[in-house]
């Protein structure tokens, strides 16, 4: 038998690999229940064992739920945790590799952001790591300060 033959054998059978590297099975995950104070040890939602590392990008319902908030497709939402610094850790990495549709921020000569500040000191810390130059926008009772943002943003029509 060839492989292709094989391979069309196996794909035939329906299966369901989950082939991610390094992430314990629900058996592996049970020998520890003992050791949590919970009475109900049903961790899974939406058919995730919510004590692994879960899916690449959340879990569908909560998913759902930005897509209804935000109103667009399901597709373009991702349910990360609620670090805000490890949100943004993962968008600059993102960025700094593969860009926000110009090529990677790794190739350019220096990017600029907005940063309001106050702020959180590890976000000041990861645009530095990044490269990143900021410009500081102080906060008002009501936000932002609109007229320097608007004073150093370039018009809609500029190019990037």
């Amino acid at each position: 038998m060839d492989y292709f033959s094989q391979f069309e054998e196996l794909k035939s059978k329906g299966l369901s690999l989950d082939l991610t590297r390094g992430k314990p099975s629900s058996d592996q995950l049970d020998l520890s229940n003992d050791l949590t104070n919970f009475t109900n040890n049903d961790f899974s939602f939406d058919g995730i064992d919510l004590r692994n590392y879960g899916e690449i990008k959340g879990l569908d319902s909560c998913r759902e739920v930005g897509a209804e908030i935000l109103g667009c497709s399901k597709e373009l939402i991702w349910a990360g945790g609620n670090s805000s610094l490890s949100l943004m850790s993962q968008f600059l990495s993102f960025l700094y590799v593969e860009g926000n549709g110009d090529g990677p921020w790794n190739s350019k000569e220096r990017i600029s952001v907005l940063c309001p500040v106050p702020g959180y000191d590890r976000h000041f810390k990861l645009c530095e790591t990044f490269g990143i130059n900021m410009i500081p926008i102080a906060l008002t009772g009501e936000g932002p300060d609109l007229e320097k943002i608007n004073s150093l943003t370039p018009p809609k029509d500029a190019m990037y």
